[in-house]
């Protein structure tokens, strides 16, 4: 009895470490997948798969993106004083992407000065980075700034159609109040 207890001890030894290898090595994809999925990301998404993983709480994550989003306002202030351009809203929306190539769509709705613009245009991202099909629609009706807009929109001019806009603004704002400064009023003789 005694002989058959040590046999089937060493048995269950043997299947306890067969099972304790074959749990080690279901586990160690495991980790190593959790590893190369937290090195392919970055920024957000890698702090929130550590904190998902546990190996960064939601407070630590949480904190990590305030940060970040008063950086990013911080950053747009400063664009905005820098450039007179003030963004209302901006939505992104991806057409098409595959491993060669990603083509989004940017709306753009904002003011220069007091002049309001809306701004639509396709970025492609193949081996640079490309403006397609881009839309301008201006709160104006002067003819000089509107057929610009559309030269811009038929070269796909982004860049260039923002260093004109600005420049446009404040030329519109300086006349505005020198004009303003020297304003007559009706039946006061002058």
């Amino acid at each position: 009895m005694l002989r058959r207890d040590m046999e089937t001890a060493r048995r269950l030894e043997v299947q306890s470490k067969a099972l304790q290898a074959e749990i080690d090595t279901l586990r160690s994809p495991h980790t190593e997948t959790e590893g190369s999925v937290a090195v392919k990301f970055k920024g957000r998404m890698k702090d929130a798969l550590l904190s998902l993983s546990g190996k960064q709480t939601a407070e630590e994550t949480m904190r990590k993106m305030r940060a970040e989003v008063e950086e990013m306002e911080e950053d747009l202030e400063r664009q905005t004083e820098m450039n007179g351009i003030s963004l209302t809203s901006c939505t992104v929306k991806t057409l098409h992407e595959d491993d060669t190539r990603v083509v989004q769509q940017y709306s753009l709705a904002g003011s220069c000065l007091d002049l309001g613009f809306q701004v639509e245009f396709q970025r492609s991202e193949a081996q640079g980075k490309t403006i397609t099909k881009l839309d301008i629609v201006l709160d104006t009706h002067d003819m000089q700034i509107s057929s610009f807009a559309s030269r811009a929109e038929e070269r796909c001019e982004l860049i260039q159609f923002f260093r004109t806009l600005r420049n446009f603004s404040e030329g519109r704002e300086d006349r505005r109040r020198t004009f303003h400064h020297f304003q007559v009023t009706p039946g006061v003789p002058s």
